[in-house]
């Protein structure tokens, strides 16, 4: 038998992997769920039982953000009611439509298999265990789990067919002794593995079993006995009455208090998701973080799949060196990429910094000691961004309206004239190549209501990001009012705040 209790842990830890960079433990922080120290422990699965509660907190929470999304497409299509898709059928087509109404479908899909398996060991349920185990396998293959990928179907084949080799033990699984029954509470059978970890630890005590392993006849002598003291201590338990099972039939988790706590953190999680915007309504084709609205970028797949090849190439190198006892040095003083890593990054030249010069021509041109007078200025709009990131504002509509026009209004009631010109990135520039030495920023929509990001440089380092917030302050320029003309850019074109 594969330890149950470790199938969970594994799967734990694997939806883990797939919510790493969602977005989901901000959710979780933002709701008051858990703290931010917390919410992270959660992807590596520290606590299994909180890490299981804060699944079924989510799994409540997004399937009601999943029929909330289709009560709105049911509403909206009450012109042709004849042509309203089914629950099952909308839920098809709008996963293959957006790629974040598919990835959080699948996280709620992960979760119910996962919490499938839970109550086949709590109802001792070998049926369902098969089922579960079976609708698993494809996550840990999808996710890279390679030991469970590759042994959990093997176990399934033979949890199968047990009927056919062991008719008399396959009887007894299916009677529901496949887990332990170690009470007589409904929902509370456990695997084997894990009645296995509590009776260690009932052996164990407070001081552990650290010396014992030191000393291998003494090892053996606590592997033997282990049980057995176990199984004393809980004969001595049952005569004494010190559990009476009789009169408490109910979970421990059926209780009013337990209950209502729950219900509570889940409406909690569903109003912060909610307010975040519902990712099962996105309309767009990119997906999304739930908390910055980071958008994935398209190439992180196709660099990560580069990476795995270079590192199997150089290991298989690596090893065919040493089984034909070639010289390791030799071998470590060649290049192995196609392009010299010290002088390139992909093929391309390392460059030197532009503001090494600007500091050498500031020493050279003499600056004035006074303001000249003008009735005109241009802004350079790229640099005032940079020089202006958001301090307190917290959205994009705070941004434009805390940092970026009150200080357009000061230049305004100086000049007659305040021209504001905003960069054009084109993909044929000459310097679109050295942007793109820069690195990418995570991609990120500009809205009123959208979160203004806390790395700012990081942000600006995308190209499409500051297109859409140069277009974005350019509308939020042109509806403000001041007592002179302000013209400004919106890619090819220019706008202006004064008609005419």
């Amino acid at each position: 038998m594969f330890g149950g209790l470790h199938i969970e842990m594994a799967a734990l830890r694997s939806i883990g992997n797939l919510l790493q960079g969602s977005g989901w433990t901000g959710a979780l922080v933002e709701a008051g769920v858990a703290s931010s120290g917390t919410a992270d422990s959660f992807l590596s699965a520290s606590s299994v039982t909180r890490t299981r509660q804060v699944h079924q907190i989510t799994a409540c929470c997004l399937y009601k953000l999943l029929k909330a999304a289709y009560t709105d497409y049911c509403t909206d299509s009450t012109e042709h009611p004849d042509r309203v898709l089914s629950f099952e059928d909308w839920c098809e087509r709008y996963k293959q439509q957006s790629p974040q109404f598919q990835f959080w479908d699948l996280v709620l899909s992960m979760e119910l298999v996962i919490f499938s398996l839970i109550r086949a060991f709590r109802e001792a349920n070998f049926t369902l265990y098969c089922q579960a185990l079976s609708e698993l396998i494809p996550y840990f293959f999808a996710n890279n789990n390679v030991n469970y990928a590759r042994w959990l179907p093997v176990h399934l084949r033979d949890m199968l067919t047990l009927h056919q080799i062991h008719p008399e033990l396959a009887l007894e699984f299916h009677n529901g002794r496949f887990v332990v029954h170690k009470s007589s509470w409904e929902f509370s059978a456990m695997a084997i593995d894990q009645a296995h970890e509590q009776a260690n630890a009932l052996i164990k005590g407070d001081g552990g079993a650290v010396s014992v392993t030191e000393d291998s006849s003494a090892l053996r002598r606590w592997m033997v006995a282990g049980p057995e003291v176990s199984h004393l201590v809980a004969q001595y338990e049952a005569a004494s009455e010190a559990k009476d099972a009789s009169k408490h039939i109910r979970h421990h988790e059926q209780t009013e208090q337990v209950q209502r706590v729950f219900f509570e953190k889940a409406d909690r999680l569903y109003k912060a998701m909610n307010d975040m915007g519902n990712p099962f309504q996105e309309e767009t084709g990119d997906l999304l973080t739930l908390d910055t609205k980071d958008i994935a970028h398209p190439s992180a797949a196709e660099m990560q799949k580069v990476l795995k090849e270079d590192c199997q190439l150089f290991s298989k190198l690596f090893i065919s060196c040493q089984s034909r006892e070639c010289d390791l040095q030799e071998f470590f003083r060649h290049e192995n990429q196609s392009f010299p890593a010290a002088l390139s990054d992909s093929g391309k030249l390392h460059t030197c910094q532009k503001p090494q010069l600007a500091a050498i021509f500031e020493d050279l041109v003499p600056l004035p000691d006074t303001e000249p007078k003008a009735d005109g200025i241009i802004i350079d709009g790229s640099t005032l961004i940079n020089s202006l990131p958001p301090r307190t504002s917290k959205t994009f509509d705070e941004y434009a309206a805390l940092d970026v026009l009150p200080t357009i209004q000061v230049y305004s009631s100086k000049y007659e004239r305040t021209d504001i010109v905003f960069d054009v990135y084109r993909k044929a520039s000459l310097k679109a190549e050295t942007r793109s030495r820069r690195g990418l920023g995570a991609r990120r929509r500009v809205t009123d209501n959208g979160k203004v990001p806390r790395n700012w440089r990081s942000f600006l380092r995308e190209n499409d990001n500051k297109t859409e917030l140069f277009n974005f302050l350019a509308d939020k320029i042109v509806r403000m009012h001041t007592p002179n003309t302000v013209i400004v850019t919106k890619e090819e074109d220019t706008v202006s705040n004064q008609s005419g």
